[in-house]
């Protein structure tokens, strides 16, 4: 899994006054850790992802970056997406 860059609170200075925010660990999940952690196939998950597919899913967190031939996924947004469905699938 790649390593995740954390960050456990920055300080802002405001005027006279310091206040301490906390920021919240980034967690960068790889295509292994995607289809661990959706129980879906490699197959299905790039499906979700490709708009001429008729299986394209929009609401599917987007691929992040991380160098020339690496992508990575957000883990906080693959949670949400995660409690959406399940939100969506107990309402209806």
């Amino acid at each position: 899994m790649f390593n995740h860059a954390t960050a456990a609170s920055e300080q802002i200075h405001t005027g006279h006054h310091k206040e301490q925010a906390t920021v919240q660990p980034v967690r960068i999940l790889r295509l292994r850790d995607v289809v661990r952690k959706t129980g879906m196939a490699r197959s299905t998950l790039y499906d979700w992802l490709n708009p001429k597919s008729s299986r394209y899913d929009p609401t599917f967190p987007k691929q992040v970056m991380l160098g020339r031939q690496s992508v990575g996924w957000l883990e906080s947004e693959v949670d949400m997406w995660l409690q959406r469905r399940i939100a969506d699938s107990r309402r209806g």
